[in-house]
C-alpha cells in the first residue's frame, strides 16, 4: 500500500516587530480537513531554534534574529514543507 502523503499548511503566519524583537507565530493545519495538527515540530535550520504546536494547532518563536528566514514544518505521517 502506498502510504497517503497529505501536505499541511501553516496558515496565520506572520511576523511581528516589536521593540526590536521578531517573533513569528501561526497554527499548523491538515491542508484538507484544516483540522489543528498537535506535536508538529516547526524550527528554523539557519538559526537552530524550534518549538512544537499546541492542541490547538498554535506555535510562537520569538526573539528571533532579523531577516528573512526558512520555516520547516514536519509531522509523522505528512510530507515535511520548508
Amino acid at each position: 500500500m502506498i502510504k497517503k502523503i497529505i501536505a499541511f499548511t501553516a496558515i496565520m503566519l506572520w511576523a511581528s516587530f516589536a521593540f526590536s524583537q521578531n517573533n513569528i507565530h501561526g497554527t499548523i493545519t491538515d491542508a484538507k480537513s484544516e483540522e489543528p495538527l498537535e506535536g508538529a515540530h516547526v524550527y528554523l535550520p539557519e538559526l537552530k531554534k524550534g518549538t512544537t504546536t499546541g492542541e490547538d494547532g498554535t506555535f510562537e518563536l520569538k526573539d528571533l534574529a532579523a531577516g528573512s528566514q526558512r520555516l520547516q514544518v514536519t509531522f509523522i505521517g505528512y510530507q515535511s514543507i520548508v
